[in-house]
């Protein structure tokens, strides 16, 4: 069940997006072209599920058609044509693969039969590696649930969402979704998530689906969520000549990422230990990936448990003294501040033994959100009005080289911000 403050993020995330009308012209056209080539894939999947083509065929339509035609789903790559491509490739025993592949693209009638027929699936896989007949580099048994969740979207797409990286990153990032181990049930849970959360906002999985990309979009610093990348050009292309193009504005020039990176390098040229959230190691700005300005593993606090553990791991960037938190931050966009700061809140309630500070970074013109939202009465309960600063994109820009060349002092990040109540600067 999703609180109602859980509720008020999306909604406002939702109005945010729904207020980009670039974006939204995009994702219109990318649905048009869907509901034209998805009846294609189904019959496609429905002569390969009923005996009438063979699996070589399946494998060099959908090859051939991905890269183009069907380029709407975001189907080409590792975990999907290309995935598929692998299977036939390197599982010797052709008869068998088709019969395991029949099975499990056949949508299913419940979750607990999709739990099987992933696990189906998998097993024969891990069957295959264990045997000899392939190895795992071959056929990477952990791309499945897209690819077969692709299959069953397109035979029931209101039950079934496709496994996409945008969705399960967003969804992680905001804290309603923890991977699992299992593939099957990994798949599931996110599933579970996505559809109660579409049915809250009353969002088709298509829309909701755009919600996630959107999201992405703005925090990666890409101006597409991974799987779509192949299909951004074209949308453009065939969008350009619409006079609405003509006057949309240009998207902000500092990104998240940007913002990450920046205060990583702070963080490190005044003696600090970095950790970036675990979520965004592999996200690059100017050709500088955050993972390598962070620790590999997060230091277990003590005294806390998985879950919290996991929490924190989440947090966008923290400054650390071997197991201690000196400074926590979290980078917020366009996007509703809420999240960031009830993260805050939540780590400053568990860790409360520790004195460090928290921040809030966004764009000068979200600052006014931040003042709101702190002045609320459940953050103010929380006493977090008065340790929580907040500063902006700009703002940083504007001082990094000045710091990064002559402070020595950490306090002097404090110096930027701003509280809604006057506040002692922690030392950090």
């Amino acid at each position: 069940m999703l609180t109602d403050e859980q509720i008020q993020f999306w909604e406002n995330l939702l109005a945010d997006m729904e207020s980009d009308q670039r974006f939204m012209i995009e994702r219109k056209y990318r649905e048009e072209i869907r509901i034209k080539v998805r009846p294609e894939i189904q019959d496609l999947l429905r002569r390969f599920i009923t005996g009438k083509i063979d699996t070589e065929k399946l494998r060099s339509t959908f090859d051939a058609k991905t890269r183009k035609e069907w380029d709407v789903f975001g189907l080409k790559g590792l975990s999907g044509a290309m995935f598929l491509n692998k299977l036939v490739k390197h599982i010797p025993d052709k008869a068998l693969l088709t019969a395991e592949l029949r099975s499990v693209m056949r949508v299913p009638s419940s979750a607990d039969q999709a739990r099987r027929q992933m696990q189906g699936f998998q097993t024969f896989l891990e069957e295959q590696i264990e045997t000899g007949q392939t190895t795992r580099r071959l056929v990477e048994p952990a791309r499945m649930p897209v690819l077969i969740s692709a299959c069953w979207h397109m035979q029931d797409t209101d039950r079934w969402p496709i496994f996409y990286q945008s969705k399960r990153q967003t969804l992680e990032a905001v804290g309603l979704y923890i991977p699992h181990q299992d593939s099957a049930e990994n798949y599931l849970v996110f599933r579970d998530v996505f559809l109660a959360l579409g049915k809250s906002l009353q969002l088709t999985n298509w829309r909701l689906e755009s919600l996630c990309t959107w999201y992405q979009m703005q925090y990666s610093g890409s101006t597409v969520a991974p799987e779509e990348e192949a299909f951004a050009s074209e949308t453009i292309s065939a969008t350009a000549d619409m006079p609405i193009m003509h006057h949309l504005p240009e998207r902000e020039e500092i990104g998240h990422t940007q913002v990450q990176v920046l205060l990583a390098k702070l963080g490190k040229h005044f003696g600090r230990k970095i950790w970036i959230a675990a979520n965004d190691h592999n996200r690059s700005w100017n050709n500088e990936r955050l993972g390598d300005y962070s620790l590999g593993t997060l230091p277990e606090f003590p005294g806390i448990g998985r879950k919290t553990q996991r929490m924190i791991e989440l947090i966008d960037v923290l400054w650390l003294e071997g197991r201690r938190i000196v400074a926590a931050f979290e980078v917020e966009k366009t996007t509703s501040i809420y999240s960031g700061l009830l993260r805050l809140s939540d780590v400053s309630i568990t860790l409360g033994n520790f004195n460090f500070p928290l921040y809030i970074v966004a764009p000068e013109a979200r600052l006014k959100d931040v003042r709101e939202q702190l002045s609320r009465a459940t953050f103010q309960s929380l006493e977090l009005h008065r340790r929580c600063g907040f500063f902006s994109y700009e703002q940083l820009i504007h001082d990094f080289e000045t710091m990064i060349n002559w402070a020595s002092d950490p306090q002097v990040i404090g110096k930027l911000a701003e509280y809604v109540a006057d506040n002692i600067y922690p030392d950090c």
